[in-house]
C-alpha cells in the first residue's frame, strides 16, 4: 500500500503513532512534503511523525531506505550519534516506510542561513563537533558483521564518472568529455579514487538541506542531521567537504542572478564571493580537526583533500543539472570552472578565501 493524505490517517492508527482521541478531536494534521520519497509530515499537538516512504517498488530505492533504516536503528547504541539525529520509530519493512520524530521547530541551513542573513561561529562549532563525534565510533562487533553485509563500501561514483561512458544527455556527455581532456584535473580526481579510504561509518550525503538547527530561548542551539540514505563505511572527509560543497554552490547561484547568459566565468570574481564565508569555514575546519587529532601537518593535507573533494562534488552538481540536457548550461560552465581551479590550486583557493587552518595561526 502506498501513501496517501487519504490513507495516512488509517496508517497512522494502525501503526499506533496517534490515537483515536486525536483523530476525533482534530489534533493530526497532514503536510505532504514529497521530494524523491513520498514524504508527509503529520503534526499531532505540540510532536509529529515524519514518514518516508518509496514512490516506486524499485530495488536501488528500496535499499537506501532500509540502509537509512538500519542507520536509525544502529544509532540506538551510540549515545552521541542517537543525540545529534531525529529520534527513530520503526520502519515498515512490508510497506517500505520510514518512521520518525518530527521536528516543526527546526529549520534547515538553508534557511538560516537565507533569512538570517547572518553565519554564526557557535553553529559552526556545533557542525563541526557533531561530524567529528559520529566520524569517531568504534561500531560494535554485531554492527561490523551488519555493515559488511548491508553497506555497499562504494566510492563515490563522481570520482570515476570521467572513466565511464555515461551517455544520459548530451550535457552529461560533453562533461565527460571536458574533464577527460584536461589531464591535470582528470589525474587529481583518479588520485582522490584511489585514495578513499573505509575508516568510519559517513553520511554520505552532506549538504545544507540536511542539517537542521534548533535554538532554545537563549538562541543556544542544537544541531541535528536527517537523509541517511547513502550511510556507508567511507571516508569522513568526504561529510565536511559536502557541507563546504554547498557554499560554493550557493555562490555559483548568486552568481548566475546577476550575470547576462552569455558572460564567461571570472573565477576571480567567483572566490571575492566566497572570502565571507572565510570565517565560518576557518572555525568550522579548526574545530572538526581539534575534535579529530590531527596533528598539525596531517591537518594540512586534510584539508587540501576535503577541499579537492568539495570541487569534486561541485562535478556531480554539474552533472545532475545537465541530467536532461543537451546543451552545456551557463551553471555548469561555472561549476566545472571553480571545481577545476581547486582541483589544480586548492591550497591557492584556501589562501584566498581566507581559511587560515589551525597550524598558519
Amino acid at each position: 500500500m502506498f501513501l496517501t493524505a487519504t490513507n495516512l490517517t488509517y496508517y497512522m492508527l494502525e501503526m499506533n503513532y496517534v490515537t483515536p482521541s486525536d483523530v476525533v478531536l482534530g489534533q493530526v494534521k497532514i503536510i505532504e512534503a514529497g521530494r524523491r520519497n513520498r514524504n508527509f509530515k503529520v503534526l499531532v499537538r505540540d510532536t509529529g511523525v515524519f514518514l518516508k516512504q518509496v514512490k516506486a517498488i524499485d530495488p536501488v530505492e528500496n535499499s537506501t531506505l532500509q540502509r537509512e533504516a538500519e542507520c536509525y536503528s544502529l544509532a540506538r547504541n551510540h549515545p552521541e550519534w542517537s543525540e545529534s539525529i531525529p529520534r527513530f520509530l520503526g520502519y515498515d519493512q512490508r510497506r517500505k516506510c520510514l518512521a520518525l520524530e518530527l521536528l516543526p521547530e527546526a529549520e534547515s541551513f538553508v534557511d538560516h542561513q537565507f533569512y538570517r542573513r547572518e553565519l554564526d561561529s557557535q553553529v559552526a562549532v556545533l557542525i563541526a563537533k557533531m561530524l567529528a563525534s559520529f566520524h569517531k565510533l568504534h561500531p560494535l562487533q554485531h554492527e561490523v558483521e551488519l555493515s559488511s553485509v548491508s553497506l555497499p563500501k562504494r566510492v563515490p561514483w563522481i570520482l570515476f564518472f570521467h572513466r565511464d561512458n555515461n551517455r544520459v544527455s548530451q550535457g552529461v556527455i560533453e562533461l565527460g568529455d571536458r574533464i577527460r581532456a584536461d589531464l591535470d584535473m582528470s589525474a587529481v580526481i583518479d588520485k582522490l579514487f584511489h585514495g578513499w579510504s573505509r575508516t568510519t561509518w559517513i553520511h554520505g550525503d552532506m549538504k545544507w538541506d540536511n542539517v537542521l538547527l534548533m535554538s532554545d530561548t537563549n538562541r543556544d542551539y542544537r544541531v541535528k542531521l536527517i537523509d541517511w540514505e547513502l550511510f556507508d563505511l567511507g571516508d569522513p572527509l568526504w561529510d565536511v567537504a559536502g557541507f563546504i560543497h554547498s557554499f560554493m554552490v550557493s555562490v555559483v547561484g548568486v552568481k548566475l542572478r546577476t550575470v547576462s547568459s552569455t558572460e564567461r566565468c571570472d573565477i576571480e570574481n567567483l572566490i571575492d564571493h566566497m572570502k565571507p564565508f572565510g570565517e565560518f569555514l576557518t572555525v568550522l575546519w579548526n574545530q572538526y580537526a581539534l575534535e579529530r587529532q590531527f596533528e598539525c601537518e596531517d591537518a594540512r593535507q586534510q584539508l587540501l583533500k576535503t577541499m579537492e573533494f568539495s570541487a569534486a562534488r561541485m562535478l556531480q552538481s554539474a552533472f545532475e543539472g545537465l541530467y536532461y540536457k543537451n546543451l552545456f548550461s551557463q551553471e555548469a560552465e561555472y561549476l566545472l570552472a571553480l571545481s577545476k581551479f581547486i582541483l589544480k590550486n586548492p591550497a591557492r583557493f584556501i589562501e584566498e578565501i581566507g581559511l587560515i587552518s589551525g597550524e598558519d595561526t
